[in-house]
């Protein structure tokens, strides 16, 4: 998401960087086969789907009695 084909200039060189401290491998793999230089499209993967937030609540109980608590549980993607 950080990496723009189509960007130029301070902006570009920016991106570049963010990505760099990011993904190590990713960019020397970017250097090494000029994408980092070269302008053109994204791909089409290149911002996900809307992110989707999920949150499920329980509560547990133990026969005995010695134990009620809430679970919540929560996931984003």
């Amino acid at each position: 998401m950080i990496l723009d084909n189509s960007a130029t200039g301070v902006a570009r060189v920016l991106r570049e960087l963010g990505a760099l401290t990011l993904n190590h491998g990713g960019a020397v793999t970017r250097m090494v086969t000029g994408e980092m230089w070269r302008i053109g499209p994204n791909p089409d993967d290149r911002l996900p789907s809307p992110l989707v937030f999920v949150i499920d609540p329980g509560y547990q109980r133990v026969e005995s009695g010695e134990l009620d608590q809430g679970v919540l549980s929560m996931e984003l993607r």
